[in-house]
C-alpha cells in the first residue's frame, strides 16, 4: 500500500513538491500523510492539470493548516478566588 502511494506521488508531484513533502513528512508525518491523501483524492477527480508544483503543494498545505487550526481545542483557565471562609488552616492539618 505504501509503495503504491509512493508511486502515485512520484507521478503526481513535481520533483520540488516531492522534496518539500518529504521534508514535511520528516517533521510531521501525520500532516504529510493527510496531505498525500488529499492530493491523491484530487488527482483521482482530475483536479490537477499536469504535475503538482511546489507552489500548489504549499497552497494545499495552507488549506490543511487552516482546517487544523479551526478544529483545535482551546482550554480556558480561571484563577480561583479565595474568600475569608476558604482560608487554609495550616496549624490543624495532619501530615
Amino acid at each position: 500500500m505504501k509503495e503504491q502511494k509512493s508511486a502515485m506521488m512520484s507521478q503526481i508531484l513535481s520533483e520540488e513538491a516531492r522534496v518539500r513533502l518529504g521534508n514535511i513528512a520528516a517533521v510531521k508525518p501525520e500532516k504529510a500523510d493527510r496531505l498525500e491523501n488529499i492530493i491523491i483524492q484530487n488527482a483521482q477527480r482530475g483536479a490537477f492539470q499536469g504535475k503538482v508544483s511546489e507552489s500548489q503543494l504549499i497552497d494545499l498545505l495552507e488549506q490543511v493548516g487552516q482546517v487544523d487550526s479551526s478544529s483545535g481545542v482551546s482550554v480556558e483557565r480561571s484563577k480561583h478566588k479565595f474568600d475569608d471562609e476558604d482560608e487554609l488552616d495550616i496549624d490543624n492539618m495532619d501530615f
